[in-house]
């Protein structure tokens, strides 16, 4: 019995452990550097990865760990040329959706002071999902479950100096609880480069703020332009009706209301076409309609992974702005992807109501 007792709790930590995964070892412009492992650690590790405590996610964007795992030092550093390889490796990871992205951080002095605060963190790759459905395999993730490594370039102007490069893995998996794995590793740039990142393209981490995008507040917006134009057709109506009475003792070839009928008529048939030409694409009112399901859902919420309101979201290009229609096009996309619901080009028409209403 106290066999017993002691290998459940065991065998229940060792599976939470294998469910998991971290970044173990590098190759880096060729050579292999061996990482850091939580849970078998050898003796006073010499690596150049930022030691970390285990394969656990973290939960937060505020958590301080989701800058490197809860790593805060490492006794050794790689050197890399400007535009060189950076593999990183992982023994084990089981989640196949959701984005990896790649972050540096250029230190003002040796390793041991660089602690990666404040508003320097810039990214140099990505992959999110590259097809639907969301719940399919053409996530950045899904190649690292597949291969066990992710490749990136340094970039090639990037300016010589000490820097920490972070490998992020954001699981997405369950709904409403992403998880976050981030592991760091100190690297030397080497190299005649003469560029660093600036402005929007720096991040804070921990500190990256999720977007939020109020479906309610838009479609009340919607709802309050709809009725505008109701009341407007209301007003038409009562006027080609006081024309009609108008004309009733008056001879022509063409009365007002056969004109109006006439005109009506055609304009009936160019929205026939165009509503053919469109055939799958939804209205925007209608797709607003059909989330009347989600009225008990945070208001209509949806939090979009983003760094803070200044800087490139993980899911756009790199060189997107937060405020452009490209941006919010975007971040609307992952939304309906998140509800298991097509694009069919309704996102554009949202951005540009969210942007412009």
């Amino acid at each position: 019995m106290l066999f017993s007792n002691f290998f459940l709790p065991t065998a229940l930590l060792a599976a939470q452990a294998a469910a998991h995964g971290a970044v173990t070892s590098y190759v880096i412009d060729g050579v292999t550097y061996p990482g850091y492992e939580g849970f078998s650690p050898a003796s006073s590790p010499k690596t150049i990865q930022r030691q970390w405590p285990d394969y656990n996610p973290t939960m937060s964007v505020n958590d301080k760990k989701v800058m490197c795992n809860g790593g805060t030092s490492a006794d050794l550093s790689a050197k890399v040329a400007a535009g060189g390889k950076i593999r990183a490796l992982w023994k084990q990871w089981t989640h196949e959706q959701g984005p990896v992205m790649v972050w540096m951080y250029k230190c003002a002095g040796d390793f041991k002071s660089c602690d990666g605060s404040g508003k320097k963190w810039f990214k140099i790759d990505q992959q999110g999902m590259t097809a639907p459905p969301l719940s399919g395999r053409n996530w950045g993730t899904a190649f690292v479950l597949k291969n066990l490594y992710w490749e990136s370039t340094v970039p090639a102007s990037l300016a010589p100096g000490n820097y920490l490069v972070r490998h992020e893995l954001l699981a997405l998996h369950q709904a409403k609880t992403p998880q976050f794995y981030a592991e760091c590793a100190q690297i030397v740039v080497t190299g005649s480069g003469t560029k660093t990142p600036d402005g929007d393209y720096l991040a804070n981490i921990p500190g990256i703020l999720g977007l939020e995008f109020l479906i309610h507040a838009l479609r009340e917006r919607i709802l309050a332009q709809s009725s505008e134009i109701q009341k407007l057709a209301l007003e038409l109506k009562t006027l080609k009706q006081k024309m009609e009475e108008q004309q009733k003792d008056r001879d022509g070839a063409f009365t007002t209301y056969e004109i109006v009928q006439h005109a009506e008529k055609e304009e009936a048939e160019e929205e026939n076409e165009e509503a053919n030409e469109r055939k799958s694409t939804p209205d925007p009112f209608d797709i607003l309609d059909d989330w009347e399901s989600l009225e008990n859902e945070s208001d209509f919420s949806q939090e979009c992974y983003t760094p803070e309101s200044d800087t490139p979201a993980p899911f756009s290009a790199v060189n997107s702005k937060p405020d452009s229609l490209a941006h919010i096009t975007e971040c609307i996309q992952q939304f309906l992807l998140s509800r298991g619901r097509p694009d069919n080009g309704v996102a554009v028409d949202l951005a540009f109501l969210y942007k412009h209403g």
